[in-house]
């Protein structure tokens, strides 16, 4: 059984130590394709198709519980829509945002932490960098690219756009301090994204999914290091270590007297108990052995045989038995 113990416990800590410790922050970047659309109201289209685009970015996680934490996210993505309008031809929107977001994560281990699944869900804000609009005539082989605030277009469009954004994912850990994750995410646009003076609304919609290397910032002490310290036990870790030796005068233990010839005490390392051997030429030993018992009673017994663990034990002269 202890042959087991012995094995298993190195074994947890490796498989422990290649994931980042629950209230560990973590720093990821992220890459990923996805697809978006406009829903449009006020207005008759024939067909509204979604744009794919990429986004790029990096999130920060902070613990502020365990397995639950907040996500702040910061990256750049595409968005827009292609629209067919009847006899007139195809527009074809282009948005562009610096997306910034905090969600709400709780993580879930799934195997020995080396895979785990997570959900998040928060509020997000897109600043937009550009918007521009491709119409496609079907009357005559032309094709306009103009800025969507432009007089041809005519479809100005806000600066800043908010929306709610939820989603759920995996993390695998590759290494001690790398680990890879995949997220599905799905932004649901609430502000209007036109800014014109007509009665009608476009809000985005925008589904992507992404892939992220996952580091934990800061180092992380060994458990041996944690079990040191004081106020903590060093029971349970794989070091070796014994126990820390008591003071000089603590409960339980028995100073050995200075004096010519005397042996320094020594603790036992299969029974724990202390003996203080008293060196005395040409005088026969005998050993008397004193166990402390709960509310500090002690018994006193005279053997010969070898102290049992747990008692103290002291071989003295026959002059002061």
């Amino acid at each position: 059984m202890n042959g087991l113990k012995s094995f298993m416990l190195p074994a947890l800590l490796v498989l422990h130590a290649t994931t980042p410790l629950a209230g560990q922050v973590t720093l990821a970047f992220r890459a990923g394709a996805g697809m978006s659309r406009i829903a449009f109201t006020g207005v008759e289209l024939n067909e509204v198709e979604p744009r794919s685009g990429m986004t790029v970015g990096a999130s920060l996680t902070v613990p502020v519980a365990p397995r639950i934490g907040i996500e702040f996210w910061g990256a750049f993505t595409q968005r827009g829509a292609t629209v067919t309008i009847s006899q007139l031809g195809e527009l074809s929107y282009r948005l562009n945002y610096v997306q910034l977001s905090a969600l709400g994560r709780a993580t879930v281990p799934v195997t020995a932490e080396r895979v785990s699944v997570h959900l998040f869900v928060g509020p997000a804000a897109g600043l937009e960098t550009s918007c521009t609009g491709t119409f496609t005539s079907v009357l005559q082989p032309i094709e306009l690219v103009e800025h969507c605030d432009s007089d041809q277009l005519n479809t100005p469009s806000t600066s800043l756009d908010f929306g709610v954004v939820g989603g759920a994912g995996t993390h695998f850990a590759l290494a001690d301090r790398v680990g890879l994750s995949l997220d599905l995410l799905y932004t649901l646009g609430l502000r209007s994204t036109y800014a014109g003076e007509l009665d009608r609304t476009a809000r985005n919609r925008d589904m992507t999914v992404q892939a992220g290397l996952v580091m934990p910032i800061g180092k992380r002490r060994p458990p041996e290091a944690r079990a040191g310290e004081p106020g903590r036990s060093t029971r349970g870790v794989a070091t070796g270590w014994l126990p820390r030796a008591q003071p000089p005068g603590a409960p339980g233990t028995i100073a050995a007297p200075s004096q010519s010839g005397s042996a320094t005490p020594t603790i036992s390392p299969v029974s724990g108990s202390t003996q203080i051997p008293w060196i005395r030429p040409n005088a026969p030993a005998r050993s008397t052995s004193c166990t402390s018992r709960p509310h500090d009673s002690t018994s006193a017994t005279s053997s010969d045989d070898h102290p049992i663990p747990g008692e103290v034990s002291m071989a003295m002269p026959p002059s002061m038995g």
